[in-house]
């Protein structure tokens, strides 16, 4: 059997060359309905069930990745070493709360 493919509004291919994509920037991660990907990912696994029982290994990388990218973008940024500083001494000039 094949690489599996997904169909998406924004992309249709191989599930490997959208993992590429989104990690090269190419391809926005929040236009992409993980959803969808996994469901289309799983009917492609009933389809390979008898063949290979080892696909499932596949994909449980490649989503998670997507995962991944896709919650870091929406979250906000980390603060650098600078902002965290400044949040320790504005904390340490406050007034203690009565």
């Amino acid at each position: 059997m094949s690489a599996p493919a997904v169909s998406l509004p924004r992309f249709a291919g191989p599930l490997d060359l959208l993992l590429s994509l989104v990690r090269k920037k190419e391809l926005d991660i929040a236009d992409l309905p993980i959803a969808e990907i996994t469901r289309q990912y799983l009917d492609y696994l009933d389809q390979a069930e008898e063949l290979n029982i080892d696909l499932g290994a596949e994909f449980v990388y490649m989503a998670a990745t997507l995962i991944q990218i896709k919650s870091r973008s929406l979250l906000p940024a980390d603060p650098g070493p600078a902002d965290r500083r400044l949040g320790r001494s504005a904390a340490r000039t406050r007034p203690p709360v009565a």
